[in-house]
């Protein structure tokens, strides 16, 4: 078994996660460490593509998304239906896309107790980010990715579909995986 030396400050603060080390020995805090950071999805399971290889696909539970600042969509189906033109492929038009068929299936004012993001009834200045979604009869306010993923599944849950995103990070100092794909698949 191989031997690990850590510094007191790290002893004492894996004591301070348990009764200092009367119910519990430093490796089964580390052990349980682990396994909170596992569930809470930080952890990536590696799909079709063999562990580290270039083209590998980081598949993510959509409900605990990694940072998606600095993504751009590949592919985003809902029922295995692209819901936005090639050319249309970001979040805040994906977005747009499925709160109009959140409204179809909910009507508009269901709708508004699940939107996370901004909205006003109406039409709403173009200029402050809003666009107007004909279904719902409100304008919806774009914003930055992770808020709008938030969003985008929270309407998805609720509206009970299936969806498949693909998408990857720029090649940024600050993204989460720069150049790498993640993905995300739910329902079905």
């Amino acid at each position: 078994m191989p031997n690990i030396h850590i510094s007191d400050s790290i002893l004492t603060a894996l004591g301070a996660l348990a009764r200092p080390f009367i119910d519990k020995e430093p490796e089964d805090v580390i052990k349980w460490l682990i396994a909170e950071r596992l569930s809470n999805n930080t952890a990536i399971q590696e799909a079709a593509s063999p562990a580290g290889s270039a083209d590998a696909v980081k598949t993510f539970k959509p409900d605990a998304a990694p940072d998606m600042a600095f993504t751009r969509v590949k592919s985003f189906k809902m029922d295995d239906v692209s819901v936005v033109e090639k050319a249309q492929l970001y979040w805040n038009p994906i977005l747009f896309a499925i709160v109009g068929k959140a409204a179809t299936k909910l009507g508009a004012e269901e709708l508004k107790k699940h939107l996370l993001v901004n909205y006003i009834d109406g039409k709403g200045q173009e200029q402050q980010g809003y666009r107007f979604i004909q279904e719902a009869g409100l304008s919806v306010q774009g914003s930055d990715a992770n808020t709008v993923w938030r969003a985008i599944f929270a309407l998805v849950k609720v509206i009970g579909m299936k969806i498949e995103v693909e998408f990857y990070w720029e090649d940024k100092p600050k993204a989460a995986y720069p150049n790498a794909t993640g993905r995300f698949v739910y329902g079905g």
